[in-house]
């Protein structure tokens, strides 16, 4: 490994979670409930999610089994390598708990990383986990938001994870804010007019990967 310069900036990796901040709506992100458990999920602007956007809100009932599983499907990470999975949490009722964790995408299920249950205030705030990944993962990771309280209402926005130590989202935001970027999107149908001002995502386009 060649050692940081003084001075120089760590900077996280590509994001390996799409649509973190739900520009798409709730594209690629599953909720899963155990057995009987009762729970629901709203994605809309309201509350004012960090960086703008939309958030998740969920709502949870009845608990059975391993509660409720809010995450997406991806590749595993490498053996040996340095991750960090954050996001951005907010409790809507009291006392709402959640952790984050990414297992296994089958048996045994087996994580490759879990936080501690964290209890939420009712502002924005981060939470996180970096960790080093001490064996493969063939089938794949299912990163996640897990709650298992019953009765509970919390937010989630800007979901990311990445290779290297944990940078806040308020400064990578800030570098970024600072960067002209470019996304591509595959778009059903094409138009001969000109598009005009500013281009606005829209839920039928699927944006490609970096």
């Amino acid at each position: 490994d060649v050692p940081m310069a003084r001075g120089e900036e760590i900077k996280p990796g590509a994001n390996l979670l799409a649509n973190g901040g739900f520009e798409l709506g709730r594209e690629l992100w599953n909720l899963g409930k155990g057995g009987k458990t009762d729970a629901s999920l709203k994605i809309d602007g309201e509350d004012g999610p960090p960086g703008g956007g939309q958030s998740a809100l969920i709502s949870v009932g009845k608990i059975d089994s391993w509660g409720v599983q809010f995450g997406q499907n991806i590749d595993g990470g490498k053996k040996g390598k340095t991750y960090t999975f954050a996001a951005m949490v907010k409790g809507a009722s009291a006392g709402a708990k959640i952790s984050l964790q990414i297992e296994r995408r089958a048996d045994p299920y087996d994580r490759a990383m879990r936080t501690k249950e964290v209890t939420l205030s009712d502002q924005w705030q981060e939470i996180h986990e970096t960790f080093t990944l001490e064996k493969a993962f063939k089938e794949g990771w299912f990163a996640y938001v897990s709650c298992t309280r019953p009765d509970t209402k919390f937010r989630v926005t800007q979901l990311r994870l990445y290779e290297g130590e944990f940078v806040p989202f308020k400064e990578q935001q800030r570098e970024e804010s600072g960067v002209a970027g470019v996304s591509i999107f595959d778009v059903p149908e094409l138009k001969s007019a000109p598009a005009g001002g500013e281009l606005k995502r829209r839920a039928e386009w699927t944006q490609l990967a970096e």
